[in-house]
C-alpha cells in the first residue's frame, strides 16, 4: 500500500463516507469512481468496454475525469455522447 500523506487519507476517507468524489481531483481512478457510485471496480471496467463511461488513459493509467461523474449524476448510464459502439 502506497503511503499519499494524511491530507489525501483524509480526503479519500471523507469521499467514501459521503459518497462523493474528492473536488480537488479533476480525474479519479476507477477505484475512485467505484466507491463514489458504490459498486464494483469490474463494474466500471464493464461500462468503459461498453462505451457507457468515458476514460481518459495516461501512458498506462486509466483515469475517469470527474465531470464524467456530473455526467452520469444527470444524464444516467448511457452511451457516451460522440462515441459510436
Amino acid at each position: 500500500m502506497l503511503f499519499f500523506g494524511a491530507v489525501h487519507v483524509k480526503v479519500a476517507i471523507v469521499a467514501a463516507a459521503t459518497k462523493e468524489y474528492p473536488m480537488n481531483k479533476s480525474m479519479l481512478t476507477l477505484d475512485d469512481v467505484a466507491r463514489t457510485l458504490n459498486c464494483t471496480v469490474s463494474c466500471v471496467l464493464r461500462w468503459r468496454r461498453e462505451g457507457r463511461i468515458a476514460v481518459v488513459k495516461l501512458g498506462r493509467l486509466v483515469r475517469v475525469p470527474a465531470s464524467e461523474l456530473d455526467r452520469i449524476a444527470k444524464e444516467g448510464l448511457g452511451p457516451v455522447a460522440g462515441r459510436s459502439r
